[in-house]
């Protein structure tokens, strides 16, 4: 091999080292931003929020521990309290240390002033939804039909745009069972009209159950917004990822991303790509 060709390949191993040094940079964010905030849920998934930024942390940074949290528990504001992580879910504390006992969905943020938090309120699905399913199903391609009993099917229902009307959205899923024709959608349905927010088509139960695990304002703009948890069949572990609502438009805000299915973390900048 010539001088010249040795210098190109040299050139080019350079350069392939300097783009994966700079897409592993690019990813990382330091575990504290000035003048972030944060919301934990009830199993201590922690998120921060950052101007147009969300993203995962392992837990709250240490210095928040002497920090008072805004609390809600099933969509209700209960006041402000300190919070500790304990193997079997979060503890609150008041100023003297007392243990706050609660039971419920907890949805805990260190924002100045409080946020919209929605109770997961469901409604008992019709024969009129049962024929909404069965169009997605037929119009993504899935041969079986849902009868009622052979998948979960749910309609949430809360008050998204905060014109004190609710909206609905469903879940439809029979990842989780033993079949060979597996599904799950997260959808809108408005003015006969659906739209599928998020989806997981599979064969072999390999694919990922979808379903709503908390509704509330992520960035404090008075919009309901959603947390989605992603089940794997055979897996105990869940993922989970973030939508932004506008209008019941919603988009994904920050993704999941999956470690030998055994753990998760997510790092990810989103929405300004």
């Amino acid at each position: 091999m010539d001088k010249d060709k040795v210098k190109i390949l040299i050139g080019v191993i350079i350069l392939v080292v300097a783009i994966i040094l700079r897409l592993f940079l690019d990813n990382k964010t330091p575990d504290k931003l000035p003048n972030e905030k944060y919301i934990v849920f009830d199993n201590y998934l922690t998120i921060t929020v950052f101007n147009d930024t969300v993203r995962e942390v392992n837990a709250i940074p240490g210095d928040l521990l002497k920090t008072k949290f805004n609390i809600f528990v099933d969509g209700t504001y209960i006041g402000k309290y300190y919070l500790r992580n304990l193997d079997d879910g979060v503890k609150l504390l008041d100023d003297d240390s007392n243990n706050i006992k609660y039971n419920g969905n907890l949805v805990a943020n260190n924002f100045d002033s409080q946020i919209r938090v929605s109770n997961l309120e469901i409604e008992r699905t019709s024969s009129a939804d049962y024929d909404i399913a069965n169009k997605i199903l037929s119009d993504e391609g899935i041969s079986t039909v849902f009868n009622g009993s052979n998948a979960n099917y749910i309609k949430y229902k809360a008050d998204f745009n905060g014109d004190g009307n609710y909206e609905y959205i469903y879940s439809l899923s029979n990842m989780l069972r033993d079949v060979k024709e597996g599904y799950s959608f997260i959808f809108t349905y408005n003015n006969n009209k659906y739209n599928i927010i998020a989806k997981d088509i599979d064969v072999g139960q390999e694919g990922y159950e979808l379903s709503i695990s908390n509704i509330l304002d992520i960035n404090g703009d008075n919009t309901l917004d959603i947390v989605l948890a992603k089940s794997k069949y055979g897996n105990l572990t869940e993922c989970y990822e973030i939508y932004k609502s506008n209008n019941m438009v919603f988009k994904k805000i920050k993704g999941c991303k999956w470690h030998l299915y055994l753990f998760f973390f997510y790092n990810n900048k989103i929405i300004k790509k």
